[in-house]
């Protein structure tokens, strides 16, 4: 007689893992500066507004950016500095990035949605993801989710893409929430620390900044770019 079959192995059950909190309430109490204002976006977001998005910008947007702007849709941060690696220097700075606010999840006014069109369209900006994070150069260098390396549904990396140095990509985080977490005071850098040459550029923008000032209001107080009369100075940055 033949022996019996060994009993069959119980399926193994996995238990489903609970979803973690991105960000607590506290966090988001700090994180945005409450005395600037949000840029025009839909004030909601709601999981129709983030399917929307993410059809029109073509990929799927980290849960932690989502997390983010559910807490307010776009808008300026309290910390707007971000450090860059050693020896990665940006038309900002030697050793940091700022960033001016975030765009807001929606398919108006400073959002997501509308960047495709004015950032890889117009400024021709590469095609490497999501532009999400305006600088204070007036266009000349953004902040973009990376999905080069990880496909359209994968968790991208956050970098800085630089227009004044040839659209050069200098990578500030592994993921976004990383890159929200090292954001810090730009006075952490305006205190010190880099070289001498970067702080005449900047004092020259500044004096270039101030020239535009002075002759930018029969513009309207749009973006120009260009030399002032009666000046040996180019003009290419601030807004009235």
């Amino acid at each position: 007689e033949a022996p019996a079959a060994p009993p069959a192995k119980a399926a193994k059950v996995t238990k489903k893992q609970p979803a973690t909190k991105i960000f607590t309430t506290d966090f988001f109490k700090h994180f945005w500066d409450s005395e600037e204002s949000a840029p025009a976006v839909e004030d909601s977001v709601d999981d129709e507004a983030v399917r929307q998005t993410e059809e029109a910008v073509g990929y799927q947007l980290p849960a932690s950016y989502i997390a983010l702007m559910r807490s307010r849709n776009g808008g300026v941060p309290k910390n707007t500095a971000c450090p860059t690696p050693k020896g990665s220097k940006t038309s900002w700075a030697n050793d940091h990035v700022a960033i001016e606010s975030f765009m807001g999840i929606g398919c108006s006014g400073d959002s997501l949605s509308e960047g495709v069109e004015n950032w890889i369209e117009e400024w021709e900006y590469p095609k490497i993801g999501v532009y999400f994070g305006n600088c204070p150069s007036a266009g000349h260098d953004m902040l973009a989710l990376d999905y080069s390396k990880c496909g359209k549904k994968g968790e991208p990396r956050v970098i800085h893409v630089d227009q004044e140095f040839d659209f050069k990509k200098t990578v500030l985080a592994n993921t976004f929430e990383e890159f929200v977490h090292k954001l810090c005071p730009i006075e952490t850098f305006e205190e010190g620390g880099e070289d001498n040459d970067m702080e005449e550029e900047k004092e020259e923008r500044g004096e270039t900044q101030q020239v535009y000032l002075e002759c930018a209001s029969s513009s309207g107080g749009k973006f120009w770019e260009g030399s002032v009369a009666g000046s040996a100075t180019t003009v290419r940055y601030g807004k009235v």
